[in-house]
């Protein structure tokens, strides 16, 4: 497990975070600069495939009721989190589910606060992630 910070792959400029710092919050895109890291550091489990809220002790990850198609992403505890598959396609957060869904921005709208959820996995760039290990400091200016 690592802190990373999460790029979307359409426009490094904004990251995966939150609206804020509790249950049931929104996991959107944000522009990276300013941003406080509390709302933008994620621990990535690769061995589970939970990523959860660093600035939480692990205690709430992203989740997503049901998981199923056009859900949103949001906070949830650890024990109800989604398990991301990080290598059925590289690049993408994948959910093994059947049909196997990503984790998307809601119609590529590149924006403060534009939310994601999950959506069939079509390979566009609205589904594209770069993981950036947070030794990588450089990686949030």
């Amino acid at each position: 497990m690592g802190v990373y910070i999460i790029e979307y792959g359409q426009d490094t400029n904004f990251v995966l975070a939150v609206q804020d710092q509790m249950l049931g919050s929104s996991v959107v895109i944000k522009n990276k600069k300013g941003l406080a890291p509390r709302y933008a550091f994620w621990d990535v489990d690769f061995d589970s495939g939970v990523i959860s809220l660093n600035s939480s002790g692990g205690g709430i990850a992203i989740g997503a009721t049901p998981i199923a198609a056009e859900s949103y992403a949001k906070l949830a505890l650890r024990q109800d989190a989604i398990h991301f598959d990080f290598f059925l396609h590289p690049g993408y957060l994948m959910v093994d589910v059947n049909p196997p869904l990503c984790l998307d921005v809601k119609d590529r709208r590149i924006a403060d606060g534009t939310p994601t959820w999950l959506y069939p996995y079509n390979g566009s760039p609205a589904q594209q992630w770069n993981l950036i290990p947070l030794r990588n400091l450089n990686a949030f200016e």
